[in-house]
């Protein structure tokens, strides 16, 4: 058994286990940038995904008013169709035609030709095609016979009208379709009447159409070649639509899809087919008609969230660093910095998102988010003068006014008591204050040198009653439609000041007029 010592026993060496601690200042900021992305990302995802539900109920009403122009549009060609078919049986039964006497029924045809402008012409035809008569054939002429045999045949077996396709006429040398009718004696079918018809009566009806550019209009026969078409085709000879538009003919009578023009443009297109004649009526709208827009708003909606982040994270950054140095009064100051910036961010993002919904344009969103947020920043500077405990309506105004007119001159009278509204009604009334200055300096009294603005207001049983009011200016014009300030200032006012708003145009110049409920919260 070994022998042990006090000199030769050893300690066995502690091992000591480190981890690496994060700094106060890099932990705050982490949880700053994590609060900022947390309130940015989901409004910013929420504001595209309304844009997709926008573009999809956009997408619902296209294809909708694309469909019910293809059916009006068939319905337009089987009435043109079914009008030729009763003209040419009533000039089946003439007396001269059951004679015989192919002369005398010449002016009966020429008569009938007339009301149809345009490089047509009646013909007679026996069982076999050839031409008894042809009102483009002067008399003593050798007979044509008919390219489509097929048609004369089918009109003597069924003694039924038949609408031909649309082949190249022996005499005109032009893209027809001829409609034939049998014509009957004692019973029998004797002659096959036909009348053929240039495309250029169809393609009159397209172009009334007055369709917008880029859409294409087609109407196609059995075989999917062209009777008529916006962009027009050639006259002297026969095209068929899109192999993509062919393809899809054969799924369906009525069909919503996909497709690619002659032209190589991708289109939504809608067709409708006849069950009486067989032919087709098309029309494809740009695929990019509804796609661009969306994608613009997204990347509006995309490109504010990202600038809104990047202010929102430089903010926080800074703050940290100030709250890291102000550690006696930490606590205190994450929760101030907490409570501001979700106000801020909500404040900013709801005035980009109800101005992205009712602008027009990229640069009127631009314009009107800019000068909004300028408003906010004013606002701002006023609550931050007084701690964000209160904010004097008379400073509100003089503030928000200061850029356009000062109170000090004769354009702005400043009329009222004194007046002390907590932060979260003084930030909505800053933006419609603003949103009214903006109005009158583009198109009211502060747009001319004479022009001047009164801001009246009073204290009535609990509530603020502001009174705007230009004089001075051009005379307002109601607009006929509710353009996205007045929208504003109406969402504003109802919505996040629970009051009323009444919008005036007298000749004198714009009034509005504001109640809003203050409650105990305004002294």
């Amino acid at each position: 058994m070994a022998e042990t010592t006090a000199g030769s026993s050893r300690k066995l060496p502690v091992l000591s286990t480190s981890f690496p601690q994060l700094s106060p200042t890099r932990s705050l900021r982490t949880q700053l940038f994590i609060l900022v992305i947390g309130t940015i990302l989901p409004l910013s995802i929420m504001s595209m995904l309304n844009v997709v539900r926008d573009y999809q109920a956009s997408e619902r009403a296209a294809t909708e008013r694309v469909l019910q122009i293809t059916r009006s549009g068939i319905a337009t060609v089987d009435r043109e169709l079914f009008y030729l078919r009763a003209g040419l049986e009533v000039l089946a039964i003439s007396p001269a035609l059951q004679d015989g006497s192919m002369e005398d029924f010449r002016a009966e045809a020429e008569r009938f030709r007339e009301r149809y402008p345009g490089n047509t012409a009646v013909s007679i035809s026996d069982r076999e095609g050839l031409q008894l008569f042809n009102t483009r054939v002067a008399p003593g002429q050798p007979p044509v016979r008919r390219n489509t045999l097929d048609v004369v045949a089918k009109v003597f077996d069924t003694g039924k009208p038949v609408v031909s396709d649309m082949y190249i006429g022996p005499i005109s040398g032009l893209a027809v379709f001829t409609v034939d009718v049998p014509v009957f004696r004692d019973g029998k079918v004797i002659y096959n009447l036909g009348f053929s018809t240039p495309r250029a009566r169809f393609v009159d009806y397209l172009e009334q159409l007055a369709l917008p550019e880029g859409w294409v209009a087609t109407i196609l026969d059995t075989k999917g070649q062209h009777v008529a078409r916006r962009p027009a085709v050639a006259a002297d000879s026969i095209t068929r639509a899109s192999d993509t538009l062919i393809a899809a003919l054969a799924t369906g009578d009525e069909v919503i899809t996909e497709t690619v023009s002659l032209e190589g443009k991708p289109l939504l297109t809608a067709f409708n087919r006849s069950p009486d004649s067989g032919w087709t009526f098309a029309l494809g709208m740009p695929a990019d008609s509804i796609r661009k827009p969306a994608l613009r708003y997204l990347a509006v909606t995309g490109g504010v969230s990202i600038i809104l982040l990047i202010i929102g994270m430089t903010f926080a950054s800074r703050l940290g660093a100030q709250l890291i140095r102000a550690d006696s009064n930490r606590e205190l100051l994450i929760n101030e910095l907490n409570h501001r910036v979700k106000n801020t961010l909500s404040s900013v993002l709801s005035i980009v998102s109800r101005t992205l919904r009712s602008v027009g344009s990229v640069e009127g969103a631009r314009g009107a988010i800019e000068n909004r947020i300028m408003a906010l920043a004013h606002v701002h500077n006023v609550l931050t003068n007084e701690n964000w405990d209160y904010a004097n309506i008379r400073d509100i105004a003089g503030t928000i006014m200061s850029p356009h007119a000062d109170a000090t001159s004769s354009r702005l009278r400043l009329e009222g008591p004194s007046l002390r509204l907590e932060p979260r009604r003084a930030i909505p009334l800053a933006l419609v204050i603003s949103e009214l200055a903006t109005n009158a300096v583009k198109y009211g009294a502060l747009s001319v040198p004479g022009g001047g603005v009164r801001i009246k207001w009073s204290v009535d049983a609990g509530h603020l009653l502001l009174e705007w009011s230009e004089s001075g200016g051009p005379p307002p014009v109601e607009p006929s439609r509710t353009g996205y300030g007045t929208q504003f200032i109406q969402g504003a006012v109802t919505r996040e000041l629970g009051g009323k708003v009444e919008m005036m145009f007298q000749p004198t110049g714009l009034i509005c007029m504001i109640d809003i409920p203050l409650g105990a919260a305004a002294f």
